[in-house]
């Protein structure tokens, strides 16, 4: 069996390489920047000389291999404003906008959420929501906004080897938390803004009420 012959071939691959290296070797995002780009500039100048070619190239291939990592790390990597980077605080007022339904099933409907605040910090970032089916509970449909008090915990792996992840099925929507949400723990918004202060008192005396 022939491989293409394409110039785009060994680029992509390695591009490919830098991707897979990046989720198993732990390093700074920045310093992993810092060094790419002077590689960058280092081959770039080299380009200019004619005594260098193998060094250019290989240079120029070690550049891919850096770009492929930079892009996945960054990708995966959370900002500061991440709820992920508040430390301590799990059991703050958090306020989530369901942004779509993920799937209903026998005893939960699970949903993707972001987290806009969390106790008086405004914060970004994903979380799956399970919220348990009950007598009571009605689902939720998207834009509306939860108030919770309950805690975020990150999404675990299968239990058995070669089973379906869904935890990295999540992860390639840049979700790795979850929470478990019901009609004991959590109250709906509503839009007039100047109530949400008394939901969020309604909803302590939900939560003493409710141990």
């Amino acid at each position: 069996m022939k491989l293409p012959k394409s110039p785009l071939l060994i680029p992509v691959l390695l591009f490919t390489l830098g991707a897979v290296i990046s989720f198993f070797i732990s390093f700074s995002l920045l310093k992993l920047f810092q060094f790419g780009l002077g590689l960058f500039l280092v081959s770039y100048l080299l380009h200019f000389l004619r005594n260098f070619r193998f060094l250019k190239t290989l240079l120029i291939y070690v550049c891919f291999l850096l770009v492929g990592m930079i892009y996945f790390k960054s990708y995966y990597t959370p900002d500061k404003n991440h709820f992920q980077n508040i430390e301590g605080g799990t059991d703050l007022l958090k306020q989530i906008e369901i942004e779509c339904v993920l799937g209903s099933y026998s005893f939960s409907t699970n949903y993707c959420g972001k987290i806009i605040s969390w106790g008086t910090r405004k914060v970004n970032g994903k979380v799956l929501i399970q919220q348990s089916k009950d007598s009571v509970s009605k689902p939720w449909s998207v834009g509306q906004k939860i108030l919770t008090f309950e805690a975020v915990r990150k999404i675990k792996g299968p239990l058995n080897p070669g089973q379906f992840s869904y935890k990295d099925y999540l992860m390639n929507k840049k979700i790795s938390h979850q929470i478990v949400l019901n009609s004991k723990n959590s109250i709906v918004v509503p839009k007039n803004k100047i109530t949400l202060r008394s939901s969020s008192l309604n909803l302590k005396k939900k939560r003493i009420s409710n141990p």
